[in-house]
């Protein structure tokens, strides 16, 4: 291809890659050389430059090397990159479906033991003067878990202290 048809294209790349929020080559070349350099950028920034200077590597070799497009095709080209913003978030989310997934479930639940133990220590808290709301957060701070935790636990030690059934 022609350099000038093949910068025609790439015009046409970079309006599109303008629209998907991602740098444009000039700055992820700039983060790219930047990083080199022992200057920080943060992880999301470093990525989106990386993901654009592959694709544009990508790019101008491929057009590149094809050969010089007659008018229509290169209508076609033109008209084709006008959903490439798409196509490469459509990349991006492939790229997403690989990587691992955060670990989350269910948060972690207290031994009856340990719920014994805090309806306690809130007990004691109260008694001492203390809020109820200073008592679960200390409780949740010192047993590693949600203060909506502590909160059922205290509630359910209520419930069965009164109906003598346990809470669900």
């Amino acid at each position: 291809m022609k350099p000038k048809t093949l910068q025609i294209v790439l015009d046409a790349y970079r309006e599109q890659l303008r629209k998907t929020g991602l740098p444009l080559l000039e700055e992820a070349m700039r983060i790219a050389t930047d990083v080199e350099h022992g200057r920080d950028h943060g992880n999301a920034e470093i990525t989106a430059a990386g993901i654009v200077v592959g694709m544009w590597h990508r790019l101008e070799r491929t057009y590149r090397d094809k050969p010089e497009p007659t008018h229509r095709e290169l209508e076609r080209f033109l008209q084709d990159i006008k959903e490439a913003a798409f196509e490469i978030r459509d990349e991006i989310d492939e790229i997403k479906k690989k990587m691992p997934h955060r670990s989350g479930g269910a948060p972690k639940a207290l031994t009856d033991e340990e719920k014994i133990k805090v309806c306690r220590l809130i007990g004691q808290m109260l008694g001492d003067g203390h809020s109820y709301p200073e008592g679960v957060k200390a409780m949740a701070e010192r047993f590693n878990v949600s203060t909506k935790t502590i909160e059922r636990t205290w509630q359910d030690n209520r419930l069965e202290k009164r109906t003598g059934k346990k809470g669900d």
